[in-house]
């Protein structure tokens, strides 16, 4: 993994969440730290050079379709190449 200290490339201020944001109060912080937040979804895996300013993707495992998450993470394992951290979250309701 790349240590941002020392990384004289792009900047990596962009949080990628897979199906659904945080909620507002969550993107707020976030943006008070720095980093904005933004859905990963099929035009964002498309988008060139996306994921060298990407920091971090938040993949949200739901209790209804627990088996999701071997396909998430299949899907976007790519991510780690690009020094990309995933972070899986479990999510009660994914609404919420």
């Amino acid at each position: 993994m790349a240590i941002s200290e020392f990384s004289s490339g792009p900047s990596r201020k962009l949080i990628g969440f897979v199906r659904k944001l945080p909620p507002d109060e969550a993107r707020r912080v976030f943006k008070q730290r720095g980093y904005e937040c933004y859905l990963l979804d099929a035009a964002a895996l498309e988008k060139p050079g996306s994921f060298e300013v990407t920091d971090s993707v938040v993949i949200s495992q739901e209790p209804a379709k627990p088996s999701r998450i071997n396909r998430d993470l299949e899907r976007f394992s790519f991510l780690l190449n690009y020094d990309c951290r995933l972070y899986v979250r479990f999510v009660p309701d994914l609404d919420s």
